[in-house]
């Protein structure tokens, strides 16, 4: 973990070989030192200012990362102004988060009838979110 000012927390969906990390005012150098981005074609490369991205009016964006210890692959959400993250920015992070996932594994076909899988993603992303935002971690 780093430092208490800028930890990132990881989270795994049990059912999916993925990771959910999550975390409040990354630098780029934390970002450096813990993270590969992706690309579109999952190639890891170097986070750099220019994937970062200028986040001085972001609330929170997610990045495909590769844990540049264990390997994982998954995304990262940061929190960038963790006084403006409502419930709907969180479920809004929630949905990107769930769009990787079923992209990764090719999980389709989500309608009203048949949605209670992406749904179920959505709602444990958005509260895994939630549990960096308001510094409640369930056991």
């Amino acid at each position: 973990m780093l430092e208490n000012k800028y930890q990132i927390h990881e989270f795994n969906p049990t059912i999916y070989p993925f990771r959910l990390w999550v975390g409040i005012n990354p630098s780029l150098g934390d970002m450096q030192n813990k993270f590969y981005a992706l690309t579109d074609k999952m190639e890891r490369t170097d986070f750099t200012s220019e994937v970062l991205g200028n986040n001085t009016f972001t609330i929170a964006t997610c990045y495909p990362v590769s844990d540049k210890k264990s390997g994982w692959i998954g995304i990262f959400c940061g929190i960038f102004r963790k006084d403006r993250l409502s419930v709907g920015v969180a479920a809004h992070e929630a949905s990107h988060i769930t769009d990787f996932i079923s992209d990764s594994f090719e999980l389709g076909g989500f309608n009203f009838n048949n949605g209670e899988a992406r749904a179920y993603l959505v709602q444990w992303a958005a509260d895994c979110i939630w549990q960096v935002k308001s510094g409640k971690f369930k056991d």
